[in-house]
């Protein structure tokens, strides 16, 4: 998949990096010295409409680089136009070493912060929103809080960003109704996993979306269906709990082993893996045995639909 927008990109580029990095085609590397530069060419117009669909994305590794220092420096306070990006939308992309940030070195609220694994749910998503976004000469404001009840404005962007792509999905919907359209690009899926709840979640996402789903655990595979998407979500134990257990290296090559019987039993199928606790050497490893797309878990599904819906 690929996003209609220009990139600017300031961070490491290696390993799970590079990965993201392949997904834009309107990509522009900056060094420190460049950013000035990017946006002052991206910012407002003198009407107040932005002049290319764009947004800055910056990576960082470890807690302990200076990109969070130089992101606080970008990011100053008071009106936007004070601001060195003006308008333009930027993001920050955290590395493995961030989980459990919001508890040892919390960021301000008010950042726009992705992990390194939320490429399909939440990133994607969020770069589709500024594609399609009309030109405006400030950022849309938060929706109102109801009575007195207050909502932090990370969680009331999750709220802002469920309602938009809620918006999207029905002008597509109203859209496809009145033209003869082709059928959408997803109409079968199957799901492996050995979990109720978790079963129930994708059929009823799915089922919203028209799709028809198949699900079975891993070791029924000996069915006859050829599903546009295979959605691979099992329980997997924290690290530590399966080192002690014996059952780390063992879950990955049985996972490794399943996704090597989907690629001979369905090649033409996109797909997905899910995965509680994600690191980027497990899934180099998930990649190089056919796996498309890694969801991380708590997982926004209807940005994971909407993405995978557009591929």
């Amino acid at each position: 998949m690929t996003t209609p927008i220009s990139i600017g990109w300031f961070g490491p580029k290696e390993e799970a990096w590079e990965w993201i990095l392949k997904h834009f085609e309107d990509l522009t590397i900056l060094r420190e010295q460049d950013i000035e530069s990017w946006l002052s060419q991206r910012r407002v117009d003198s009407l107040g409409e932005m002049n290319r669909r764009c947004a800055l994305m910056l990576a960082s590794d470890f807690r302990t680089d200076p990109i969070v220092e130089l992101v606080r420096r970008i990011e100053q306070p008071g009106a936007p136009e004070s601001s060195p990006t003006g308008f333009v939308p930027w993001c920050l992309l955290l590395g493995t070493d961030w989980s459990g940030h919001r508890r040892t070195q919390p960021l301000p609220e008010t950042w726009h912060t992705f992990y390194w694994y939320e490429l399909v749910d939440r990133l994607f998503p969020w770069l589709a929103g500024i594609a399609n976004s009309e030109p405006v000469s400030k950022p849309p404001a938060l929706a109102p809080l109801s009575g007195n009840r207050k909502v932090s404005p990370r969680v009331q962007r999750w709220i802002d960003s469920a309602l938009a792509l809620k918006n999207r999905r029905t002008v597509a919907d109203r859209s496809n109704s009145e033209s003869n359209s082709l059928p959408p690009s997803i109409q079968l899926a199957l799901i492996l996993t050995e979990n109720a709840d978790t079963r129930a979640v994708w059929m009823d996402g799915l089922s919203r979306r028209n799709i028809h789903c198949v699900c079975t655990v891993p070791t029924h595979l000996d069915i006859w269906v050829q599903p546009d998407i295979i959605v691979v979500d099992l329980d997997k134990p924290p690290m530590k709990m399966a080192a002690r257990n014996g059952l780390g290296d063992k879950f990955d090559t049985e996972l490794e082993s399943t996704l090597d019987q989907l690629n001979r039993q369905f090649p033409n199928a996109c797909r997905v893996v899910v995965d509680p606790f994600p690191r980027w050497q497990t899934w180099a490893r998930l990649y190089e045995s056919g796996a498309d797309f890694l969801i991380g878990k708590p997982y926004c599904l209807d940005g994971i639909l909407d993405s995978l819906l557009i591929l």
